[in-house]
């Protein structure tokens, strides 16, 4: 069953749970790609509403989706998708406790901000923003993230340190003009958001699980301590 995260509370809500209220038109004969081949399109508005008593906020986005010739949706891979821009809230950010770094959260928030907009630039704060967590985190202050990267190598799983690596790579194409100023190579957003999604994994793992984790141990050992006390009094 298909579930859905609310951006707002961060609620997980499982399908037919939120509500959907949709806006849409058809518009025929469109200039899209070329004159040679105009196409039908369904352009709308979708709004979600979440379920949570604590929050009811709403979710708006946009679509411009191309129609087959019969005016039927296009579903095959993103051939049919034109454009999909997130209207409210503005970027798809998760909301994190504020016990994460306030320097973090800043820069994973403009990175998420324009994704879509900027999807380089967007890398380049992804990148930053890796680099602030290995600092605070592993308490590695060296300011080549290549070398900081490679000083974490044990300590995180092998897949995981790929990834982590990979997020430098592309950042650095956002950092770094090319040796040949000819060469150019883009960063789209669905890219961008991938290097996002994995600063969504590690600010998880790093900050709020292992918070959770300590408040837990700490919880057992306040117990402990509280029984033996009244073992002494006995």
């Amino acid at each position: 069953m298909s579930s859905w995260t609310c951006p707002y509370c961060n609620q997980m809500s499982t399908k037919f749970s939120y509500t959907d209220y949709i806006i849409n038109s058809t518009i025929t004969n469109v200039n899209i790609r070329d004159l040679e081949h105009l196409d039908n399109v369904e352009i709308g508005l979708i709004t979600r509403h979440c379920p949570n008593p604590k929050c009811l906020k709403i979710t708006v986005g946009y679509y411009l989706d191309r129609l087959d010739f019969f005016g039927g949706r296009i579903d095959t891979g993103d051939q049919g998708v034109i454009d999909t821009i997130r209207l409210r809230p503005s970027s798809e950010m998760k909301v994190f406790p504020d016990y994460v770094p306030s320097s973090i959260i800043d820069d994973y928030k403009e990175s998420c901000l324009i994704c879509e907009l900027s999807p380089k630039s967007s890398a380049t704060l992804a990148r930053r923003c890796l680099q602030g967590m290995i600092r605070d985190v592993w308490d590695v202050k060296n300011n080549n993230l290549s070398k900081a990267i490679e000083a974490i190598k044990d300590k995180v799983e092998d897949s995981m340190w790929k990834a982590i690596d990979s997020v430098r790579k592309v950042g650095n194409i956002g950092a770094h003009m090319e040796s040949d100023i000819n060469v150019i190579v883009d960063v789209e957003p669905k890219e961008a958001k991938m290097l996002i999604n994995l600063i969504e994994i590690l600010i998880q793992e790093w900050y709020v699980e292992r918070h959770e984790r300590d408040k837990r141990i700490a919880a057992i050992v306040d117990m402990s301590e509280q029984k033996q006390e009244l073992r002494k009094k006995k």
